[in-house]
């Protein structure tokens, strides 16, 4: 099963509340996850694959703020057409008859966004392939 290291101060920016390792520790497996190690400024939790959103901090947070009731339903996003063209190749319509794309602006990115960005893919190609 995937695994998620969840240092506290950077969860608790996700999740909107200051959090001590302990109080993660006693809600974390409310989401069905399973607490596989808690050090002094972490825990790290194995959650079923099923579970896509559990493979990245917002994904948790989110899922954490919808069980104590604080924040349901689905997010609204503005989204608007934009004039960029995406372009793929016909070689890879075999192996991704599927493409996606989108331009987010007036997003701070630091290097523990970009980490969690890359363990995102990491855990993605490892569920889904």
């Amino acid at each position: 099963m995937p695994t998620i290291t969840l240092q506290k101060d950077r969860f608790s920016k996700y999740f909107g509340r200051n959090l001590s390792v302990d109080e993660m520790a006693k809600w974390l497996p409310w989401l069905g996850t399973d607490t596989e190690e808690v050090g002094p400024d972490f825990v790290k939790i194995e959650y079923n694959p099923n579970r896509v959103d559990f493979c990245s901090y917002c994904g948790i947070a989110r899922a954490l703020r919808g069980l104590m009731d604080w924040e349901t339903g689905k997010p609204n996003f503005k989204i608007r057409t934009g004039n960029i063209v995406l372009n793929v190749d016909q070689s890879v319509a075999e192996v991704r008859p599927y493409v996606v794309s989108a331009v987010v602006r007036d997003l701070e990115i630091d290097y523990e966004f970009i980490r969690e960005i890359m363990e995102i893919q990491e855990a993605l190609h490892w569920m889904i392939g």
